[in-house]
């Protein structure tokens, strides 16, 4: 009810305050997010399933290590995340049919969005792993949905007494900053024996396997979801008149 109710109310006050182009261009933003976070190929539905057996026969070693190289590449994927949005930012313009508010400097909004995006990779995102794993996802979603509120509450004031939208956009940095850091505390609680391993760790022929097999779902999601509004939203649009 919170991820369907909150977005609607917000979109909403969004239009009503600022106009219909500040949610045009927050959807172009996050579908072109979505294509460079593709370089994630559901990774953690993978670590997940390979944890099951070391959480049931207490293997914290092995546990460790599977953590800790999922930690190593998802600062590898942030490093991605963060090189293709920057590499992408002059090209904004071409990806934008129409006009967009005076008031907005595309390229600075676009890079608030981008360290929102890329801000998980490098903090403790991996972490959540371990909680689905033991069967203890009702804890992420309890973090998650009082983080929602709060942001979301936050992004109501700032756009209906302020009316500045890149209070809004850097909020979402803080919910996200918020909700990874009182993840890792939750984790950090329930599981003390988690450290990062020293030694390198390397990937398995069978974890090598399955990650192949998600790859095609995984672009096959972003491909449906995401490209069809870049399309649209983007300056060659008008060649099909759209």
């Amino acid at each position: 009810m919170i991820n369907l109710a909150l977005p609607f109310i917000n979109r909403t006050i969004i239009i009503k305050s600022l106009g219909t182009e500040f949610t045009g261009l927050a959807g172009l933003f996050s579908s072109i997010l979505q294509v460079l976070c593709l370089t994630e190929f559901g990774l953690s539905s993978v670590i997940v399933y390979y944890l099951y057996e070391p959480l049931a026969n207490n293997d914290t070693a092995e546990i460790n290590r599977i953590l800790t190289w999922l930690r190593s590449i998802y600062h590898i994927m942030g490093y991605i995340v963060f090189c293709g949005g920057l590499i992408s930012t002059p090209f904004l313009t071409y990806l934008i049919h129409g006009s967009y508010p005076d008031s907005i400097n595309i390229y600075v909004l676009f890079l608030i969005y981008l360290i929102n995006s890329g801000a998980s990779y490098f903090l403790f995102a991996y972490k959540e792993a371990i909680l689905i794993a033991d069967q203890k996802k009702d804890v992420l979603a309890n973090i998650r949905s009082v983080n929602t509120v709060a942001e979301n509450c936050l992004q109501f004031l700032a756009l209906i007494v302020f009316k500045i939208y890149y209070l809004y956009a850097l909020l979402m940095i803080m919910g996200t900053v918020s909700t990874n850091i009182i993840v890792s505390q939750a984790v950090k609680k329930r599981y003390p024996y988690l450290k990062v391993c020293t030694e390198k760790t390397k990937l398995t022929g069978s974890i090598k396997k399955d990650i192949a097999g998600l790859i095609i779902n995984r672009v096959s999601n972003v491909s449906r979801n995401a490209l069809d509004n870049i399309i649209i939203s983007s300056k060659s649009a008008r060649y099909f008149n759209l």
